[in-house]
């Protein structure tokens, strides 16, 4: 549907009605598929309130990576950030669990959203969300200290001060809340330091090897995989930052021990907008003549 404005008028019938077809065969895979799995998940006959959460995910992340891919790469940057964020698989089969990561992802990419933006305010909002996301994952504050790295490395003062100001009240926000609960400012990150990195308790758990992770998403993603990854290098020309921090993070993550899939669920949104910044940067370039926006 979306690529028939592109194509000749004697195509664009025919490419409609094929359009259709594939429509209509998805919609019933899919419906199956999706039922599957959310029933899977649903351990206490809540099913409408898991698929509920998965939409209202898939939709939060579809939508404010097309933002972002708009930004960096026009209108077709949009279109195929919003077609890898809106579809990655394991985004789609974790969406409907209850676990910190799944909210990180969308709220991560609204920050980065807000730190295109020329505003002191927008700056400031994109601090307390990522300092708030640390409190649902602690990695995600690898995510926030590159942010600001990024404004500072671009000189961006005036803009950096609203940031830090706001990313610091919230943290310690959090370090208070910890001394309602727990009794000590900062205890639960004190507790899950020693746990993690002292003590290396996770590994209790299980250990994986480096490549845990590239195995997992290339099984998982298949071919798309690797378009993907060619799409993210590609982003390195409009977005050298965002590229390395996704890199970074995903660096970091396999030389922990104890690995699950969803440790890099707050990461993927960000990256799969990457991958399709890169992929229309690539075509754009491949194409110099005029070329119509889909």
């Amino acid at each position: 549907h979306m690529a028939a404005p592109a194509a000749p008028r004697r195509a664009f019938l025919p490419l409609i009605c094929l359009a259709s077809i594939a429509h209509a065969v998805a919609g019933v895979a899919a419906g199956a598929t999706r039922a599957a799995l959310t029933t899977h998940f649903a351990r206490s006959n809540n099913t409408g309130d898991l698929a509920a959460k998965e939409g209202a995910q898939e939709t939060g992340v579809t939508l404010l990576g097309m933002a972002l891919g708009y930004r960096l790469a026009g209108e077709r940057g949009a279109l195929l950030a919003g077609i890898a964020g809106g579809f990655f698989p394991a985004a789609v089969a974790f969406g409907s669990r209850c676990m910190t990561e799944i909210p990180s992802g969308p709220m991560l990419l609204l920050a980065v959203c807000l730190l295109y933006s020329e505003r002191k305010a927008h700056h400031a909002l994109a601090g307390a969300i990522a300092a708030t996301t640390i409190y649902l994952r602690y990695q995600n504050g690898l995510l926030a200290v590159a942010f600001l790295v990024m404004l500072a490395y671009d000189r961006r003062w005036a803009l950096l001060k609203p940031y830090t100001i706001a990313a610091t009240i919230v943290g310690l926000l959090g370090g208070m809340l910890d001394w309602v609960t727990w009794g000590a400012p900062f205890k639960a990150f004190v507790k899950y330091i020693s746990f993690n990195v002292i003590d290396d308790g996770a590994s209790a758990f299980g250990t994986s090897p480096f490549g845990y992770f590239l195995k997992h998403l290339s099984m998982s993603t298949g071919i798309g995989f690797g378009v993907l990854l060619l799409g993210l290098v590609m982003a390195w020309v409009r977005a050298r930052g965002l590229v390395v921090t996704v890199l970074v993070y995903f660096v970091i993550h396999c030389l922990v021990p104890h690995k699950e899939l969803r440790f890099l669920l707050p990461v993927v949104p960000l990256g799969a907008t990457l991958a399709g910044v890169g992929l229309a940067l690539m075509l754009d370039g491949l194409n110099k003549g005029p070329w119509p926006s889909y």
